[in-house]
């Protein structure tokens, strides 16, 4: 009772001490798996530090458990290897391991040797990946060399890297370096933000040498609401006035920047009938992926239409002035966001063009040079199913105009 009782407490001593950055007690998680996670799974793989950890083993060090069958992938850390003085352990602990302590690094570096397998009946992408980063001091190089190769990868900057293959076996040193980080920065490319357009901001650490290096960090921004971010660099203001950007990078180092948003930015439903509908956007999305914009449900059955070939295509970009049909397979609606267009100058081609029309109530419909199409705007009606004439261009909707010769069409 009183050995159990003692693996507890040292489970919950392990697990306290991988919560927040300490100089003598940090931990790395190392996990290795294949993309189909069914396939075949190592999570729980740890390069650690602990004040009363040696470099022999120790009883925070953890005998790896490999499984019963035959194909599987694994990541461990070697001391049976004899003709390995660096790694080998004198009997009885001449095995390999999942945990691997180590007493804590307060100058210099120190290493971990892993190893990499991979025994599969078929190719697939196998990802080896680490997180816990925020565990470890700030000053504190982290990095990965793949002992075959002597390629270099920095856990700071990256998260994982991928292999595709069915086997293998690589070894790699895990080095964490003393002294090697000394600020953190968020660089924007500018501070003056339009609402609706992409801005960008950029977490850099810098080491010893002046050096930098993009890393990924948490955003928020004060105060809340005023936009969002699409990845480690893009934000999307969405209201105007001024506004702290802020990164965290692991609760370790936390810069900010002031910015000041100002201009439009408005939404707009776009309501979809069963079946096939014509519409278009009086906004301009901030980014014109039709994924992006209107979602995944919708893009894939997205086409305009094309006039000098006659014929429809799939679109995959979206933007104001063009027509589009997309088909639902419900009611429902679309919610479409950015800067409102005012006005749309559209080129057309002679014959049928299947264009879109601008935000709020069109006042002038002109074209250049003059009258080059027919003075009717036809939309598809998807509860009748049939093609009807509008008295007055409405906004999401798209419409059918026909051109006598080419021309640009002003819609304001």
């Amino acid at each position: 009772m009183k050995e159990k009782f003692c693996l507890i407490l040292l489970f919950i001593l392990l697990v306290i001490g991988s919560l927040s950055a300490s100089e003598t007690n940090w931990i790395i998680n190392f996990e290795f798996y294949t993309a189909d996670t069914l396939i075949s799974t190592d999570r729980y793989n740890r390069a650690a530090v602990h004040p009363d950890a040696s470099l022999g083993h120790d009883i925070f060090d953890a005998e790896e458990l490999f499984p019963p069958f035959i194909y599987y992938v694994m990541l461990y850390f070697p001391h049976d290897n004899p003709e390995d003085l660096n790694t080998y352990w004198e009997p009885p602990y001449n095995y390999k391991y999942t945990f691997d302590y180590h007493p804590p690094i307060l100058e210099g570096e120190d290493s971990w040797y892993m190893e990499a397998y991979v025994g599969l009946s078929f190719p697939t992408d196998v990802i080896l990946s680490w997180r816990n980063i925020g565990s470890v001091p700030f000053d504190m190089g982290l990095f990965l060399v793949d002992t075959t190769i002597s390629d270099t990868v920095n856990l700071r900057a990256e998260q994982f890297f991928t292999f595709h293959t069915a086997s293998m076996l690589t070894g790699y040193d895990f080095i964490a370096r003393r002294n090697v980080n000394t600020d953190f920065r968020l660089v924007p490319v500018s501070t003056e933000l339009t609402t609706g357009v992409v801005a960008r901001f950029y977490p850099y650490i810098y080491d010893v040498h002046g050096d930098s290096l993009l890393v990924p960090v948490t955003w928020r921004t004060n105060p809340d609401g005023i936009g969002y971010f699409l990845d480690n660099s893009r934000f999307i203001p969405t209201e105007e006035g001024d506004a702290y950007i802020i990164a965290d990078y692991y609760h370790l180092r936390e810069d900010s920047v002031l910015v000041h948003i100002s201009g439009e930015y408005d939404s707009i439903s776009l309501p979809l009938r069963p079946g096939w509908n014509t519409i278009s956007l009086p906004v301009t999305p901030a980014i014109a992926s039709a994924d992006t914009a209107l979602g995944d449900a919708f893009s894939s059955l997205l086409f305009s239409f094309e006039p000098t070939g006659y014929a429809y295509e799939r679109a995959e970009t979206v933007g104001v002035g063009t027509g589009y049909f997309v088909y639902s397979d419900e009611d429902t609606s679309i919610t479409v966001s950015g800067v409102p267009a005012r006005e749309v100058s559209i080129p057309l081609s002679p014959g049928w063009n299947l264009i879109g029309v601008p935000f709020g109530e069109i006042d002038e419909i002109t074209t250049s040079p003059p009258d080059a199409i027919w003075e009717e705007f036809f939309w598809f009606n998807p509860d009748l199913r049939r093609y009807e004439t509008e008295s007055s261009l409405l906004p999401g909707r798209g419409y059918w105009v026909a051109a006598f010769e080419e021309c640009d069409l002003l819609i304001r």
